[in-house]
């Protein structure tokens, strides 16, 4: 039986041949112009910028299955001059999970023994050869165009999943003209669900149910040719249904994920500006063969 779910091959059909290989490989960051990087910097009104990152914190991994930490950091002061230290770090950092932000490249879900265009999802070369990741070798910068779910709900945080008609009313309440190739910021309150002592886990934590964005939701992204998702939850779970439909997206169209957004502060800075979109910049890590790295984003408005 087909792994890979009839909507989102379809995605997939419909994807390659519409682009060419090369294309292929730079998945939705193909759909950011340097109209839609104008129209980023059209949207900043008041100079101010933050980070969109969660700070990184020592602990366990909260993966389902892998006890390894998701940050580690070493110290060392070293005086090399008599009158001079120099300190410096070594550091690890999980690149995928429900901890750190981080960007997920091409080579990150694989559906059916392929990666993303069709490569065969063998194990990423421990050499580091492989393509470069995405978005490296330039850096991405484009239009952010904030979505504030839980203000659509009246509540702290989404305990449902997000469909596409909430994303539309979401549009229409910004009053923007979404474009190909523009980054979404889909705020439904993780920061204040953790603060309430409640723990965003894996799906198997959730039987259930977990909130994020559903299967609608997922559909919308590549219906509208959104270029970057930044979510602070991510994929709802509904028993009985396919799971991870975004991430099944960014498999079909190469879409690119920023996971465990911090976007409370962005959405009371850019409603404080009257404003729900701004620049924002991504500047993931030069390597090649790796399958994400952690990013700091920043939104500039």
């Amino acid at each position: 039986m087909n792994a890979v779910p009839d909507w989102v091959q379809r995605l997939a059909d419909q994807h390659l041949a519409e682009v060419k290989h090369d294309e292929a490989c730079a998945g939705t960051l193909r759909y950011i112009t340097p109209q839609a990087r104008l129209r980023g910097i059209s949207a900043v009104r008041r100079g101010e910028c933050l980070s969109l990152s969660r700070p990184l914190q020592a602990g366990a991994s909260v993966r389902a299955d892998e006890a390894r930490p998701t940050f580690m950091m070493e110290t060392f002061a070293q005086s090399a001059l008599a009158d001079h230290t120099t300190g410096s770090d070594r550091v690890e950092i999980d690149c995928h999970g429900l901890a750190n932000t981080h960007l997920d490249g091409l080579t990150h879900v694989g559906l059916d023994g392929r990666w993303h265009s069709g490569q065969p999802s063998a194990a990423p070369s421990p050499d580091g050869s492989g393509d470069m990741l995405i978005g490296a070798a330039t850096g991405i910068s484009t239009r952010g165009v904030c979505l504030d779910i839980t203000a659509l709900r009246g509540s702290a945080w989404v305990d449902s999943p997000v469909e596409a008609d909430e994303l539309d009313a979401a549009v229409a309440a910004a009053d923007i003209d979404l474009q190909p190739g523009d980054a979404v910021l889909i705020y439904m309150g993780r920061d204040a669900f953790e603060a309430s002592g409640r723990t965003y886990g894996p799906i198997g934590d959730h039987p259930d149910g977990r909130p994020g964005l559903g299967h609608s939701g997922a559909r919308w992204l590549a219906e509208h040719k959104i270029s970057i998702l930044c979510w602070d939850f991510l994929d709802a779970h509904v028993p009985g249904r396919s799971p991870l439909p975004a991430h099944t997206v960014a498999w079909a169209t190469g879409l690119v994920l920023i996971d465990n957004c911090h976007l409370g502060p962005a959405v009371r800075a850019l409603a404080a500006a009257g404003s729900h979109a701004g620049l924002v910049t991504i500047g993931p890590l030069s390597i090649y063969g790796a399958t994400g790295s952690a990013v700091n984003p920043v939104l500039l408005y």
